[in-house]
């Protein structure tokens, strides 16, 4: 099993972007800390979003606060699987959706990791 730190270092060409914004979206507050901990300690900073609705709204309003021209809004998105209101599957389906329509102003699709706690399904 991969660690967080190689899944970061392991993400496409993320090497161009001198982005160090990262985005949380988990309804689990202890994940948030935990991950946001860890992404601290490796030299990045972080936004959570505690449902996807909110992730995508998230996404949006950091529309201004691009890096550069190689960077995505957000470097890397941490997506949860199981959350209320809008889990991360159709979260990341309306993103993907955003991206195709040129909603979002990015020359790459954003880099999204979706995990889940719940193993057993």
């Amino acid at each position: 099993e991969m660690c967080i730190r190689d899944r970061v270092k392991e993400q496409g060409n993320l090497k161009n972007c001198q982005c160090k914004r990262m985005l949380i979206v988990d309804d689990n507050i202890f994940n948030v800390r935990t991950l946001g901990i860890l992404l601290k300690k490796l030299g990045y900073e972080y936004v959570a979003a505690y449902n996807g609705k909110e992730g995508v709204q998230t996404i949006k309003d950091h529309q201004s606060l691009m890096c550069g021209e190689s960077c995505s809004v957000f470097k890397i998105v941490f997506m949860d699987f199981d959350m209320p209101e809008m889990n991360g599957d159709e979260a990341t389906t309306q993103i993907r959706a955003m991206e195709k329509n040129n909603e979002l102003n990015m020359k790459e699709p954003l880099k999204i990791i979706l995990s889940t706690a719940n193993a057993l399904r």
